[in-house]
């Protein structure tokens, strides 16, 4: 199994070399001096999530930073984490423009949140003992008896880009209005997108937010 699973991702990487790369060599190679992304997505390490694919960027358009759950960590003065470092480059370095905390359909962790906590340490992993870390920041949401999977998707984006306002970086750009933040839900079975309107302050569709993004 192990082998044939080994054989799979060596023939798409051949495959790639042979038949995709030929035809963005010069694009890759321009690169080579710089890129200019305008875009930092934060996204869900789901396999089912591909933000170049949904968003059909190309390469140096996009910059991802995976987690699961797209959890955002909270800011820590004392002790700089590797998402505080991203953030930073996407936004002192690359200069980007947007930033984007994109939650998805069907998300495992938000599953797993609506669970009730586990008490037996023996069958408690690892992973029961992180998401259970971060129940309390969910306990208002998960006392809502209307609570459904998708209402707390929702929520966990918003509770994300609230979490990023804590960043000195986002704080600063904000101030200076050089970017712009946006929550998404990718609906991955219907290749569509869910966007967080803030006079609303609820998810609409992609018809509605073009309709909005015409009103002044």
């Amino acid at each position: 199994m192990t082998i044939q699973r080994e054989s799979t991702v060596f023939d798409g990487i051949t495959a790639y070399h042979r038949h995709v790369f030929p035809s963005i060599r010069p694009k890759m190679e321009q690169l080579t001096l710089g890129q200019q992304p305008s875009t930092l997505l934060i996204a869900c390490i789901d396999s089912r999530i591909s933000p170049q694919e949904f968003m059909q960027s190309e390469p140096g358009e996009l910059c991802v930073f995976r987690s699961i759950g797209n959890v955002i960590p909270h800011y820590q003065e004392q002790t700089p984490s590797n998402f505080e470092m991203a953030l930073d480059s996407a936004i002192n370095m690359f200069k980007v423009k947007h930033i984007v905390v994109c939650g998805h359909s069907y998300c495992g962790f938000v599953n797993k949140m609506m669970e009730s906590q586990s008490s037996n340490e023996k069958t408690r992993s690892r992973n029961h003992a992180y998401i259970d870390s971060l129940r309390s920041e969910y306990e208002t949401m998960l006392a809502d008896d209307s609570t459904t999977l998708e209402t707390l998707t929702e929520n966990n984006v918003s509770l994300q880009i609230e979490k990023l306002k804590q960043y000195p970086s986002v704080i600063d750009a904000l101030e200076k209005q050089t970017i712009k933040l946006h929550g998404w839900i990718y609906h991955f079975d219907k290749g569509d997108i869910s966007f967080y309107n803030r006079k609303l302050d609820t998810f609409i569709n992609r018809a509605e937010a073009a309709v909005q993004e015409q009103q002044p």
